[in-house]
């Protein structure tokens, strides 16, 4: 028996089995297998199939969300050793919901595999991050524009799916965390510092503002996304998570406390309400304007999750320090939660990678 193929390189028996064979190809495509079969009478019997070759390749491009931050890959053993983490310049790991799901799609299908390029990278917003160059959450390099490595590293290849969690640093939401836990009534006070003439309110506002507006941020994005030849229906969008509430869904009182300042209940809802929920309406309308896919659920899934909860799925100020070293995963998903998130994405995704419940093909 021989079994042929074009663009294969070698086709090799498995074990003891002698109908069972393994076909080694240098790329993508959708090749016809043919099957020779000579009988013990002489006669050729012949039968020939379509196969598809799909490596799907998946990027992640984003912020904390993204990366990972507060999950980092091992978390810190003990006093002077730190934390381990794909990249300690970003707070990147392979626990982060980006990275579960592109696990979750190679797990879940033996005829495919996942090439999966990780580029979120804590505190990043459009302009400081996909777009320009950043320092990292965690500074020691200068890194390219994530869109730009997207495309230097997929080196010509089909890019099957981006995952994108951005908009929140686009805020300054480091700096707002800080302000309201440092100051009392935080939304009324002066913003970005103590001596400017605009509030915290009136600044979030604005940033709100800059992220929709025509020719805006996330018009900026989809421009970049478009340049590198990336179908907006490729393009998988995330909400962001509600981190304010207690296993009951009430408002958490305080959010956090430092012993002596407070992020209280009156500004979590504050924060809920003038800056989460814009922001995940500015997601949802970008999404919309662009033809992006949007992952929703994300709000919904931790409500009864929060800071204070009984079953918190976001990374406590002494937790953060315990298991990597800083605050900067103060807020942020845990595993688990980067688990829920990662489902949500991958019921979003699956629809774009397999249309009708087939392979897509790869391009040609």
């Amino acid at each position: 028996m021989t079994v042929s193929a074009a663009g294969a390189t070698s086709f090799h028996r498995t074990g003891g089995t002698p109908c069972t064979f393994y076909g080694l190809f240098a790329k993508e495509g959708s090749p016809t297998i043919t099957v020779r079969l000579r009988a013990s009478d002489g006669k050729t019997l012949q039968g020939a199939r379509e196969i598809v070759l799909q490596d799907w390749l998946i990027v992640g491009i984003g912020d904390s969300n993204g990366s990972g931050e507060g999950a980092p890959d091992v978390p810190k053993p003990s006093t002077g050793v730190a934390a381990r983490w794909q990249s300690v310049h970003c707070d990147r790991s392979a626990n982060s919901y980006q990275a579960q799901t592109a696990r979750t799609v190679e797990r879940r299908d033996p005829r495919t595999s996942v090439t999966f390029v990780h580029l979120a990278c804590s505190g990043a917003s459009i302009a400081r991050g996909l777009l320009g160059p950043y320092g990292g959450i965690n500074p020691g390099i200068l890194h390219r524009p994530q869109v730009n490595a997207m495309t230097t590293l997929a080196q010509g290849r089909e890019i099957d799916a981006v995952i994108v969690s951005i908009g929140v640093n686009d805020l300054g939401f480091a700096d707002l965390v800080k302000h309201c836990i440092a100051y009392p009534n935080c939304p009324a006070r002066a913003f970005p510092s103590l001596t400017s003439t605009t509030t915290l309110d009136e600044v979030m506002q604005q940033r709100l503002a800059a992220l929709t507006a025509t020719g805006g941020l996330y018009d900026q994005l989809s421009r970049a996304l478009k340049d590198a030849g990336i179908p907006a229906r490729r393009v998988v969008i995330t909400e962001y998570f509600d981190s304010t509430r207690d296993e009951n869904g009430r408002t958490c009182d305080p959010l956090i406390s430092t012993g002596l300042t407070a992020f209280d209940r009156a500004e979590a809802v504050w924060a809920a309400e003038r800056v989460l929920i814009p922001l995940n309406g500015a997601v949802r309308a970008a999404a919309q304007k662009h033809g992006w896919r949007l992952v929703t659920g994300s709000q919904e899934g931790f409500r009864r999750h929060g800071y204070c909860s009984k079953d918190p799925w976001i990374v406590g100020l002494t937790e953060s320090l315990a298991s990597q070293g800083d605050a900067n995963g103060t807020l942020h998903s845990t595993t688990r939660g980067n688990t829920f998130q990662a489902a949500r994405v991958y019921s979003r995704l699956r629809l774009e990678l397999y249309a009708n419940g087939r392979t897509r093909r790869p391009a040609p």
